[in-house]
């Protein structure tokens, strides 16, 4: 029999997320995917980022996503690898192999420590890994 993990929810989470995939014993989870209001979860370690002065991260993500509850595509993937890069998070990419699973503020990634600027958070001793991206849910 499975053992469910202990769960936090980020649903009061106003900022822009990384979670890395890691036995952590920990499940994070919030409400994702626009009207569509699921609630994936995934194990791991939460890391706020810091996207800048104003959020601009943030904001370009809300404004691309508004309320689509459908798996994100390429287009959308190349949008989001786009805003990272722009704002010093080419660390992150979208994870191509899982789009499907992908949703608005939950956006599976690949996080590449050794591309990382040296800046807080500092992330160490992750090697490249899965994760997720999220934001609060645009519903």
């Amino acid at each position: 029999m499975k053992t469910k993990l202990p769960s936090i929810d980020l649903i009061g989470f106003e900022g822009l997320g990384l979670i890395i995939e890691w036995p952590s014993g920990v499940s994070y989870t919030t409400q994702s995917a626009g009207y569509g209001c699921e609630h994936p979860q995934i194990e791991g370690v939460m890391v706020p980022l810091f996207d800048g002065v104003g959020r601009p991260v943030l904001h370009a993500l809300r404004q691309h996503f508004r309320g689509d509850w459908h798996a994100i595509d390429d287009k959308a993937a190349k949008i989001i690898d786009r805003i990272l890069k722009r704002h010093d998070l080419a660390f992150i990419r979208a994870d191509r192999e899982r789009l499907i699973d992908s949703r608005e503020a939950w956006i599976f990634v690949i996080v590449d420590e050794d591309r990382a600027p040296n800046l807080s958070p500092r992330i160490e001793g992750f090697g490249s890994r899965s994760g997720v991206l999220t934001w609060p849910n645009s519903d």
